[in-house]
């Protein structure tokens, strides 16, 4: 099930994440903004504000810049509306070239919440990391 209002507020992360606009992407989220990332460990971390999210955002989009992507791709979004103003998003996503080739795929499930009128990502689990770990390293290898 995609609920409306939450497939419009990915269109808009997506969107924003195309333009490699790390300030506007920052203003997507809530804070504090709770991570956990799969790679050699579980590693849930705790952002405690907007200035503490910048750098990181800049970092991610860096390496999509390194790794030549042009989008990214929802495959599949499943929304659970819990209330009115909390829904939990599965989202498969897939990072595209320019070209429309595939980078790599991963999942992420955001905990959405509105705030003031508008969904904000109070929370991310996903799986990413190692994905564009290995991607990084190929991409290091033919250069």
């Amino acid at each position: 099930m995609t609920d409306v209002p939450v497939q419009a507020f990915f269109d808009t992360y997506r969107e924003t994440f195309a333009r490699y606009d790390a300030a506007a992407l920052a203003d997507l989220f809530t804070f504090p903004l709770q991570v956990v990332g799969d790679a050699d460990q579980v590693t849930p971390i705790s952002i405690g504000s907007r200035d503490d999210w910048l750098p990181v955002l800049d970092g991610l989009l860096g390496a999509y810049r390194t790794l030549g992507v042009a989008g990214g791709e929802p495959l599949e979004i499943d929304a659970n509306e819990l209330t009115p103003r909390l829904s939990s998003t599965r989202v498969h996503w897939e990072l595209r070239r320019e070209d429309g080739s595939a980078i790599y795929d991963f999942t992420g499930v955001y905990t959405l919440v509105v705030v003031d009128g508008q969904w904000r990502v109070a929370g991310i689990a996903h799986d990413e990391l190692p994905k564009l770990t290995a991607a990084l390293s190929g991409a290091a290898s033919t250069t």
